[in-house]
């Protein structure tokens, strides 16, 4: 039991201290590519060494059936089997470590330039925000001078149209007159030829 304990407890601790090691000297971002690769190979080796644990296993136990001793011999092939299997979640966590000490890595250098290049965002944030402010004012002014234009065009149409009134009014009055002068005439001479 002891000799379990160690074996589990021995895979921990080197991640422990391999964590830690990571932790506290950060690689340079070149070396993410060959320690990203690296805990590929780690986690693709484990899955290998649990395949063939697994199959070992499975044969192992096929032949303990053929033995005097079947119970004895399941369990030694069990054993045998979690050793194989701690052993090999031992290489994957270990690749796993790795892959997320990179990527902690990764996301610390991605804070750390958006924190280099905060003053740089706010100074285009700024001076695009006074931009959009001097777009909006002159968009503003446009709008206004259209308006007042229109209602310069509104006001000489209603001129136009009250001249083109008082004109019609006008011509009206002197047709109006015209033919009433006309009438009149007309009368008149109706007038005469019957006093005739």
């Amino acid at each position: 039991m002891k000799t379990i304990r160690a074996t589990f407890l021995l895979p921990l601790f080197g991640l422990f201290a391999a964590s830690t090691v990571f932790a506290a000297t950060p690689a340079p971002a070149g070396d993410w590519a060959s320690r990203l690769a690296r805990a590929d190979a780690l986690v693709a080796e484990a899955k290998g060494k649990q395949s063939v644990a697994d199959a070992e296993f499975s044969a192992a136990d096929r032949a303990c059936y053929q033995k005097f001793l079947v119970n004895r011999c399941r369990d030694e092939a069990k054993k045998a089997h979690v050793l194989a299997t701690r052993e090999a979640r031992r290489i994957e966590n270990e690749g796993r470590a790795i892959e997320r000490e990179v990527k902690r890595e990764q996301l610390a250098e991605k804070d750390r330039e958006r924190a280099a290049n905060e003053p740089q965002r706010s100074a285009e944030h700024e001076e695009k925000a006074q931009q959009v402010a001097v777009e909006r004012q002159q968009a503003e002014v446009e709008r206004a001078a259209r308006l007042a234009d229109k209602e310069k065009k509104a006001e000489e149409g209603a001129r136009r149209h009250a001249a083109d009134a008082e004109r019609l009014q006008k011509k009206r009055a002197k047709h109006e007159a015209r033919v009433a002068a006309k009438i009149e005439a007309a009368e008149r001479k109706a007038a005469e030829k019957n006093r005739e």
